[in-house]
């Protein structure tokens, strides 16, 4: 959970101001005249349950039947499929996945605790309603104020592991909700 720390002289000031614009959004012009008329403005395009996209109801993806365990992102077991439902501020943000044993069988030379594997990806949101995992290339790196930035991006693109059809978007429409079982199955073969 995100703590945030204002002192209260500063927040009630905000307070103040944002009593102030609410109140004065709400007084109507004293003269009509001198009011320029204004056009209905349409909500920004968000993707909508619908058959042609394939997006589903969120009820009819994750139903009464689900196992839900809430941690980094919320992963809900349905019957015998898995989903990952990912918050709007997941996407783009760098997650550092790291794999360690937890128990090996004696006298192989790796010990429980060890790192197996450490890797850096992101959930990306792609066209005609498709979330991308992409792993985080840090070969070279660039501060951002610089130059060479955009030379560097350019020259070290991070690639595409996984594609996932968005199947629903999240509970209150944010973020989306991916299946993805046969992509923990198709790891999971990888390894065995």
């Amino acid at each position: 959970m995100k703590h945030l720390s204002l002192n209260s002289s500063i927040f009630g000031i905000l307070l103040l101001l944002l009593l102030h614009i609410q109140t004065s959004a709400q007084k109507k012009p004293k003269d009509n005249k001198s009011s320029i008329p204004t056009l209905p403005v349409a909500p920004p395009a968000t993707p909508t349950p619908s058959t042609k996209t394939g997006i589903k109801l969120y009820k009819e993806v994750i139903t009464a039947k689900a196992k839900s365990n809430k941690g980094l992102f919320i992963v809900h077991k349905v019957d015998e499929k898995y989903y990952f439902e990912l918050e709007e501020a997941l996407f783009g943000k760098e997650i550092m996945a790291i794999t360690r044993y937890s128990k090996i069988a004696g006298g192989g030379g790796i010990y429980g605790g060890e790192l197996a594997n450490q890797q850096v990806v992101k959930f990306e949101k792609g066209p005609d309603n498709k979330i991308f995992i992409r792993v985080v290339t840090l070969i070279s790196v660039a501060d951002s104020s610089q130059p060479i930035y955009k030379a560097v991006r350019n020259s070290n693109l991070d690639p595409i592991v996984a594609s996932f059809d968005i199947k629903s978007l999240g509970k209150d429409s944010n973020g989306a909700v991916i299946d993805v079982t046969d992509f923990l199955e198709e790891t999971t073969n990888r390894f065995q």
